[in-house]
Formats: C-alpha cells, sequence, structure tokens
C-alpha cells in the first residue's frame, strides 16, 4: 500500500514538472499590493480552479478574456505576459474554498476581485495614485454585485475586504474604509439591478395574459346581453388582475340588474388600479346615486370634473343629487354647466325643470 502512494506521489510529481513553464509577467495586480516577483512557475490548472473562475465569470455576465493557471505565487495574481492575460492561483489557496464561511467569502472576493480587473479591461500597469485608487474601487464595487448575483451576503462580500486588507493608507490602493463602502454600493446595485430585473421577467411572462385579458374586454364591449358581458369581463379580470376597463365595465353591467352594491366594488377596484379613472368615478357616483348616497355621490362627480371637465354628465349628474338634497339654487348653476357642454342632457332638463319648482 505505502509502496502504491509513493508511486502515486511520484506520478504526481513528474507530471506537474512535465507541465510547468516558465511565466515572465510584464504587469500585475494583486489584492493587498504586495511586490510580485517577474516571473512565476505556472502549471495547468486543476478542474475546481477551472470550476470555480468559470461560476465567478459566468456571474458576471461578461466573456472571459484571460488564461487561468496555477503557479507558485502567494495567492491569486491577475497580470499580463505579452498582450496575454491571466489569473495566476496558487493550489493550496485553493483549500481556503473548502474552509469555513468566513474564509470561503473572502477567497470568494479576492478571487473575484482579481478576475473583474481582467473583465473590466484595466490595464495593469497604472503608476498613477489617483487613477490606481479609482481603478481599484470600481473594481471592488463590480466584485460586490458579482458576490450579490453569486448569492452571497453583504456580510459575506465585506469579509474579503476586512480579511486580507490591513487599515492604514497606501500609495496605489485606497484605504480599508473607502473599499468598503464601494463595497456596500456594489452589492447594494446588484441587489436594486436584480429586483428590477424580476419585475421584467414577471413583466414578460404576464404579457400573454394580459394580451388576452385586453381581448376579452373588447369582445365584452361587443356583447350586448349584460349577463354575458358580466362572465367576459369576469374572465378578462382573472387574467389580468389590474385591468381597471373590465372593473369599470363589469360594475356598469352589473347595475343593470340591480347590483348595485357589487357594481361599487368593481369600481372601487378600477380606481385602486388606476386613481385619476374619471369614467370609474363617474359610475360610481351615478351608483351612489341609485343607492339615495347623494353626499358620497356628489364627491365622486366632483372628483371625475377635476379628471375630465369637459364630460357634461359630471355636472348633470351632481346637479340631480344636489336637488335630492334640497340644494335646489346650487343644483341650477350645476345642471346649466352640464347642458351649456351637451344641450341634449335629457336627465339634466328633468332634474333642472324640478329645481326650478
Amino acid at each position: 500500500m505505502k509502496k502504491s502512494i509513493i508511486t502515486l506521489a511520484f506520478f504526481n510529481l513528474f507530471s506537474i514538472l512535465q507541465a510547468q513553464q516558465r511565466l515572465e509577467i510584464k504587469h500585475f495586480c494583486n489584492f493587498d499590493g504586495a511586490a510580485q516577483q517577474p516571473e512565476f512557475n505556472v502549471f495547468n490548472p486543476s478542474a475546481e480552479a477551472e470550476q470555480i473562475v468559470g461560476e465567478i465569470v459566468k456571474a458576471a455576465g461578461i466573456d472571459q478574456n484571460f488564461m487561468v493557471k496555477s503557479a507558485d505565487c502567494k495567492t491569486v495574481v491577475a497580470c499580463e505576459s505579452g498582450s496575454d492575460r491571466y489569473i495566476l492561483i496558487n493550489y493550496v489557496f485553493l483549500e481556503k474554498f473548502k474552509q469555513d464561511a468566513r474564509t470561503k467569502w473572502a477567497a470568494y472576493f479576492l478571487l473575484t476581485h482579481e478576475i473583474c480587473h481582467h473583465l473590466l479591461g484595466h490595464h495593469l500597469d497604472c503608476q498613477n495614485p489617483k487613477t490606481c485608487k479609482e481603478q481599484e474601487l470600481a473594481t471592488d464595487r463590480f466584485a460586490a454585485e458579482v458576490m450579490f448575483r453569486m448569492n452571497a451576503t453583504l456580510e459575506q462580500t465585506q469579509v474579503g475586504i476586512k480579511f486580507y486588507i490591513q487599515d492604514g493608507e497606501f500609495a496605489l490602493f485606497p484605504n480599508r474604509n473607502s473599499r468598503l463602502d464601494y463595497v456596500t454600493s456594489g452589492w447594494k446595485q446588484g441587489q436594486k439591478t436584480s429586483l428590477q430585473n424580476q419585475k421584467i421577467e414577471t413583466e414578460d411572462a404576464t404579457a400573454p395574459k394580459k394580451a388576452k385579458s385586453k381581448e376579452l374586454l373588447e369582445k365584452g364591449f361587443r356583447e350586448t346581453d349584460f349577463k354575458k358581458k358580466i362572465e367576459i369581463y369576469t374572465k378578462a379580470i382573472e387574467l389580468d388582475p389590474k385591468n381597471a376597463d373590465a372593473y369599470n365595465n363589469r360594475g356598469y353591467a352589473k347595475n343593470v340588474f340591480g347590483q348595485h352594491r357589487e357594481a361599487i366594488e368593481d369600481f372601487d377596484k378600477a380606481i385602486a388600479v388606476r386613481p385619476n379613472y374619471s369614467m370609474a368615478f363617474c359610475n360610481r357616483g351615478y351608483t351612489k346615486q341609485l343607492l339615495g348616497q347623494h353626499a358620497g355621490a356628489i364627491l365622486d362627480f366632483e372628483k371625475a370634473i377635476e379628471l375630465d371637465p369637459k364630460y357634461a354628465n359630471n355636472y348633470g349628474r351632481k346637479g340631480c343629487s344636489l336637488v335630492k338634497l334640497g340644494k335646489k339654487t346650487e343644483a341650477i348653476v350645476w345642471l346649466e354647466k352640464g347642458l351649456k357642454i351637451d344641450p341634449n342632457l335629457s336627465f339634466a332638463k328633468d332634474c333642472l325643470q324640478e329645481a326650478s319648482k
């Protein structure tokens, strides 16, 4: 058994030595800003390393523009050699992804940060302190957004900065507090974008139902049988609970059958969906009128007039309710306003005649 283990170890070492290359780096970036050697021994990456990198790149949503290599670096290095970009990963560093949650998420952020330098197209030969710091902060922010997409909490995302970055000021790197601020900003941006995407997906998913609901609305409008109208509008509402016109039209149809209280419920829903729906206010006011609720009816007609000042019915209906409340002088004013807009408003003429007695 021991002989087999020794043989296997020798074979693995031989394989590594066979695949080993020397990589001379031109420019580099590593998370803590420590100086790096100009050359590394690099090897083909393990399947585990490629899997983790692939996970990060997928979450970033940008095509991979670098090669991955195992190397004898300290942790992770983003570097350039000639015109090629590399991510170098120490094979011992990979063990951190198998440890406790704090260590794992810190390792994820470090690796994500270096990958994001490449994905954002950053040049790694930065020498200007202001530019370097701005570049690091932009990378921190984008890395944090990517971390959110990988289901890391804000605290888990921040742990990378807390774990690897010391307090103090640095020539080419921002201080710890600034980096934490940008990490927080990036994570929250990821959260905001996610919510927006969910809303868009939901809207896309409901689009066919909304289209069908609209078709039924038009069908109901053409239907002459009021019982069938109610059935059609009910189906339209089931497909799109925010179809304000379907609620309004169903309420109007219910009034035909004397279902006034049920009609008011429909007008209430129409107004809840579309607060500036003048016709729903008008129809609700008329229904309250039928129930003898003239004070409430007047309030609805006044709101309808505010929303649609050119619709004569609202003036006439308000005038009629004022007559019922015994306010005939005021009623005449409103009835005349309605008749001025539409001289053929027969119910307003009847109310004006009653008010003039």
